[in-house]
């Protein structure tokens, strides 16, 4: 999260999700930044079709800490799986 204003400044993005829940300061700021460069955002989505893919975006609930509400996503793709966990911790991971 920390060099997302960078990458939206420097780099060509389209669009941005966020995870569930209430935007803390840093993800305010790349909100202003998304809006001054006219760039679609998302919140708390569950799944995105990309070509013939499914990414899975598995919120299990809110938590009370930053690390437990990242995103995690899941996919399967050309017979592999693939889970990106962020920065979750164990409680999540046991939830998930």
């Amino acid at each position: 999260m920390g060099e997302s204003i960078n990458l939206v400044n420097n780099f060509k993005v389209e669009k941005v999700i966020f995870n569930c829940g209430t935007y803390n300061d840093l993800e305010q700021e790349l909100i202003n930044a998304l809006n001054k460069k006219k760039i679609k955002y998302y919140s708390c989505i569950k799944e995105l079709n990309i070509d013939n893919n499914k990414l899975y975006f598995l919120q299990t609930k809110e938590y009370d800490n930053e690390n437990d509400d990242s995103i995690v996503i899941y996919i399967e793709l050309n017979g592999y799986k693939f889970m990106f966990i962020g920065d979750t911790g164990v409680e999540k991971e046991k939830d998930i």
